[in-house]
């Protein structure tokens, strides 16, 4: 079971800290140290006096971040960095600023390289827009910038500050969302952290699943095994073994006893006349 746990446990912090560590890759490489990501530059370019996009409409140039996250703005920056005048309003006072004037509509959306346009006739030289006042929110700078998130029926517009005829600006859309770069690292260090552990548990779960060599329990057992030690009756402690005199041998090489029949050696070797009482055949009564 133990074994089991640390594999899927580890299986899991693999796969997590995996995904972590990719999406933190992408937003550092997405929004850079300045926390800012921006769409490729639209060159636009009018033959009259303004440039109109009618229902401005951007996301969070293609990123899955809601709505309300970061700050979306639009940027129209000027030909040899001359200021632009950028600004949005609503569609039907654009329409009355610009009656007679000449100005092409954007007719293409906004996706890098040139948008298609669209001219509108006119003889009629307009105000210069900084003069007024119907602007929602307006910037006339290089570059220019505004909030890309307009409302609905609206209109933007880009113009010389001047109102000159022969506008062009280069316009992207850029998010910068504080504190990307910052989370982007600590997803990078907390990703691979994850692996790392994770790579561990896997291993350490795969060694305690190896089989034990064969032979490996006999041998423990026999090494753990108490010896056999003899317990006299009554709790008395064994006796201690008889120590082995210097010079005896084993049984192995006693000699065997002399048989019954067999004559004493010594006495078979003494003289015949000896006696047990010591007297002589001389002394003997009688003699």
């Amino acid at each position: 079971m133990a074994r089991v746990l640390l594999l899927v446990t580890g299986a899991v912090a693999a796969v997590v800290g995996a995904v972590v560590l990719a999406t933190g890759a992408v937003f550092a490489v997405t929004f850079g140290s300045d926390d800012r990501v921006a769409t490729a530059p639209t060159t636009l370019t009018a033959q009259g006096s303004a440039l109109v996009l009618d229902d401005l409409s951007v996301d969070a140039v293609g990123l899955p971040i809601p709505d309300d996250v970061g700050s979306l703005r639009l940027t129209a920056a000027g030909p040899d960095g001359r200021a632009v005048f950028l600004g949005v309003a609503r569609t039907s006072d654009v329409d009355t600023y610009l009656v007679g004037a000449p100005y092409d509509s954007v007719v293409a959306d906004l996706g890098g390289g040139t948008a298609q346009t669209r001219p509108v006739p006119g003889s009629q030289a307009p105000a210069p827009p900084s003069s007024q006042g119907f602007w929602l929110q307006s910037s006339e700078a290089s570059p220019a910038t505004i909030p890309a998130k307009v409302p609905a029926g609206t209109s933007v517009v880009i113009m010389k500050p001047d109102s000159a005829t022969g506008v062009s600006a280069a316009v992207s859309v850029a998010l910068t969302l504080p504190g990307a770069w910052t989370a982007s690292l600590v997803a990078i260090a907390s990703g691979l952290a994850l692996l790392v552990l994770g790579a561990l548990l896997l291993v350490w779960g795969r060694r305690r699943g190896r089989p034990v060599p064969a032979g490996a329990h006999s041998a423990a057992a026999g090494a753990a095994a108490p010896a056999a030690v003899d317990v006299l009756p009554g709790g008395g402690e064994p006796a201690p073994a008889p120590a082995e005199a210097p010079g005896e041998q084993g049984d192995d090489d006693a000699a065997p006893p002399p048989a019954a029949d067999d004559p004493d050696p010594e006495l078979a070797a003494s003289d015949p006349a000896d006696s047990d009482d010591g007297l002589t055949p001389e002394a003997a009564p009688g003699g």
